[in-house]
């Protein structure tokens, strides 16, 4: 089953706010049923990738979309993706639009 709540963040910082995502959701035994999406930009640190992987070792599914993958993505979408300049918060919108293609029933979204 996929997880019915999604995160999506959009941040050029480093989201350490997630371990209290991860922590609040284990607390309440949330944390199955939230998957959260990070959206990196140019200015994201590359550690938000090991930062993703410990969330998700530690029991909060969690994606992080650098440039690169958001350019894989931008593949199957083409038109709608060269409306995304880089640097912009619209670029959350990939996040999005990944979190409904694994059927997100709640959304959620914050900028960092």
């Amino acid at each position: 089953m996929n997880a019915p709540i999604h995160l999506v963040v959009t941040t050029i910082n480093y989201p350490a706010f997630l371990n209290d995502v991860l922590s609040n959701s284990l607390r309440h035994g949330r944390a199955a049923e939230c998957k959260v999406w990070i959206v990196g930009d140019l200015k994201t640190p590359a550690q938000t990738s090991e930062l993703a992987s410990s969330l998700s070792r530690h029991g909060l599914e969690t994606v992080y979309l650098d440039v690169a993958a958001q350019d894989r993505i931008g593949h199957a979408i083409p038109e709608f993706y060269k409306r995304l300049p880089l640097n912009n918060e619209c670029r959350r919108n990939i996040g999005y639009w990944k979190a409904l293609s694994d059927g997100c029933q709640i959304l959620l979204s914050m900028d960092r």
